[in-house]
């Protein structure tokens, strides 16, 4: 037989405990509230970035069918969509210019930038003078790429020039020049 015991509650604690209750659910209520005010907020803010991103996309689509038409337009104007090979108008280069150009061709299938020095080693000449050279040779027409690294210049043959250099001789270099040189 177990005892019973039973409590009673007076009416000033419970109407404390009554007091706190509502207090702790006021405060939970506030911050539910700014939960939602936040929720909402960055509910705006999404639909402000999606309405952003939805016009971009209509942007691009009309952009997209605009360039389409121009394709279209050229195809049947007859362009092929070639691009057009660089005139180089080149005077012509002095036998030691040819020869330090063809030091400066062959360097740059190994390496490619090649600095004055090297070009100098090469054709035994000083550097100033290769120099003098090369700077000749660009006002004549010749197109360098030059790269600076501490206080040293490197220079390399535009990619397209080399190439139709390659293959079709632009500067009319023979052969024994080539040899002479190798």
């Amino acid at each position: 037989m177990g005892v019973f015991k039973l409590e009673i509650i007076k009416k000033s604690d419970l109407s404390t405990f009554r007091y706190e209750l509502m207090e702790s659910l006021s405060i939970f209520e506030e911050q539910i509230d700014d939960h939602l005010i936040a929720i909402n907020e960055n509910t705006s803010e999404i639909l402000a970035v999606y309405e952003g991103l939805s016009e971009i996309d209509e942007k691009l689509e009309k952009f997209s069918e605009r360039l389409e038409k121009v394709e279209n337009f050229l195809q049947k104007a007859g362009f092929k969509g070639e691009i057009s090979e660089k005139h180089y108008s080149i005077e012509p280069l002095t036998k030691k210019e040819k020869e330090i150009f063809l030091v400066l061709y062959t360097l740059n299938e190994a390496q490619e930038y090649v600095s004055y020095n090297d070009m100098s080693k090469k054709v035994a000449l000083p550097e100033d003078l290769v120099c003098l050279y090369i700077s000749g040779m660009a006002q004549k027409g010749i197109p360098f790429i030059k790269k600076y690294l501490n206080n040293k210049t490197y220079l390399k043959l535009e990619d397209a020039f080399r190439e139709r250099q390659a293959k079709e001789n632009l500067l009319k270099i023979e052969q024994r020049t080539i040899t002479a040189v190798v």
